[in-house]
């Protein structure tokens, strides 16, 4: 059964990882790219997105992480046993390792798309970059590829942690899988926030260094002691005040919360694997 749940469980993660990146991609075309303020950032990104999955870059991922997933695998059986796995086992490994690395990859790529993001100009709410809805569709696009790592995470944790698998597996599994799953989780979250407190910052400073200028023109040129230029001068000030002291960080509430709920999953899928020892401790 551990066998089955560790053949079958990476097949079930690459389907759910597929569907995420389908989901990113959809929302790029439907939601991002209409935000893109300049055609040069449109196809600067296109080409991102043709080259990163082009065979040379999934390759250059993929291609060293099997063969160490395929070099130890088959090493950390053979050597307890004092001989060869096998074909079959050998076989067996090389095909998860594939998947495993096209996972990997997937993410990675998800890493890079995030980071990414925050190079290019989009069109955003001048006075409130933080409130843009370029920075809601990013945010709810990457927010759901978290959701999809964390229940792809959930079920194979629920699996690999079940009575399915012998009891000696699931307590070398268990934890270290938990903390790995979180940090991972961690990582994108930093990630996204990240690259939503770039594109905000870029464009909030972009506002008031056009409002800096306006004013030292106006300074420059014009009569202080004119009532007309001073008013012009004093709202210029105001709103230049108003847009600093605009947000720019998207770090909230809503923002910790939904990454609790994402580490929740795993840790619910670690504690159902193990019902039946938690059973036991109860009176």
């Amino acid at each position: 059964m551990g066998g089955i749940v560790g053949t079958e469980g990476p097949i079930l993660v690459a389907v759910l990882a597929h569907l995420a990146v389908q989901n990113m991609l959809d929302d790029i075309a439907n939601r991002v790219i209409d935000n893109m303020s300049g055609v040069a950032d449109l196809s600067t990104f296109l080409l991102w997105l043709k080259q990163s999955w082009s065979w040379q870059h999934v390759g250059g991922i993929l291609l060293p992480f099997c063969l160490a997933w395929i070099i130890l695998g088959i090493l950390a059986v053979s050597i307890p046993y004092g001989q060869f796995a096998g074909f079959g086992f050998s076989l067996t490994v090389v095909l998860v390792g594939l998947l495993v690395s096209l996972i990997s990859h997937i993410y990675l790529w998800t890493c890079l798309l995030a980071s990414n993001l925050k190079t290019y100009q989009y069109d955003m709410n001048t006075f409130s970059p933080a409130d843009s809805e370029i920075i809601s569709d990013i945010s709810e696009s990457l927010t759901k590829a978290l959701y999809w790592l964390a229940s792809a995470s959930a079920l194979f944790t629920l699996l690999a942690t079940s009575s399915l698998v012998e009891q000696q597996s699931r307590a070398i599994l268990s934890f270290p899988f938990l903390v790995v799953t979180w940090i991972v989780i961690i990582i994108q979250f930093l990630l996204t926030r990240t690259t939503l407190g770039t594109i905000t910052k870029r464009a909030k400073w972009k506002t008031l260094n056009r409002i800096r200028t306006k004013i030292n023109t106006l300074e420059a040129t014009g009569d202080l002691s004119d009532k007309d230029t001073a008013e012009r001068l004093l709202r210029l000030a105001d709103l230049h005040k108003q847009i600093m002291a605009s947000k720019t960080s998207t770090l909230d509430l809503k923002s910790f919360s939904t990454l609790f709920s994402q580490l929740m999953l795993p840790l619910l899928g670690l504690l159902f694997g193990n019902l039946d020892n938690l059973l036991e401790l109860l009176p």
